[in-house]
């Protein structure tokens, strides 16, 4: 059987490093005390607004396969291609999605022009990814719900903007959007954006 092996895929899925995150609600400690507080009618609060989710650089996750198929591959049989698809910590950066503020619903909550058909699911509303308001930057994050402009509740870009005070007309950028979401991306009451290439 050893014999007959030709290739081996270690398929991919790598997740790369502080490029997302997850809320605390997210986690079962913080879904917990969501729950808790409903049934006490007590509001919670969190001491972090979301967590990064950490991983190692492609050259470590390269170097502990490889040791690994060293160890306990090779010594049975040789001559064996090695596949991998690294995937999603390769292409994840290789994309943004770019909209546009058309109303100010409050301090707090802003409409875009885009839905989340653009990246083929609501992922967004529970999962964190950082936003940047390129018309008016800052340094740091505010209080800011994205939502699109679809007509579900769950078209949500995000919670948290690097912005000052938005205004109608900012543009939004969410970078490292090439993996998992514009590949499918649907035709749901919006069309589907044009993509723009840059000039490496």
């Amino acid at each position: 059987m050893l014999k007959q092996l030709k290739f081996i895929d270690l398929g991919g899925g790598f997740w790369p490093h502080r490029q997302n995150g997850s809320y605390p609600a997210d986690f079962e400690a913080g879904e917990a005390a969501l729950i808790a507080s409903k049934f006490l009618h007590q509001k919670v609060s969190f001491s972090r607004s979301y967590y990064l989710s950490p991983a190692p650089p492609l050259s470590r996750y390269a170097q502990a396969i490889r040791d690994s198929l060293a160890t306990h591959l090779f010594p049975l049989i040789d001559n064996l291609a090695i596949f991998t698809e690294p995937g999603r910590i390769v292409s994840t950066g290789a994309m943004a999605i770019i909209v546009r503020i058309i109303d100010i619903k409050s301090p707090k909550s802003v409409i875009v022009d885009g839905g989340i058909n653009l990246i083929g699911g609501s992922q967004l509303e529970s999962q964190y990814v950082p936003v940047i308001n390129l018309s008016r930057p800052s340094s740091s994050q505010i209080p800011l719900q994205i939502l699109g402009s679809l007509c579900t509740p769950s078209d949500t870009f995000g919670y948290y903007c690097y912005s000052q005070p938005p205004e109608i007309g900012d543009i939004l950028i969410i970078p490292n959007q090439g993996a998992y979401t514009y590949s499918r991306r649907q035709s749901f009451i919006k069309g589907i954006a044009p993509v723009y290439s840059l000039p490496r």
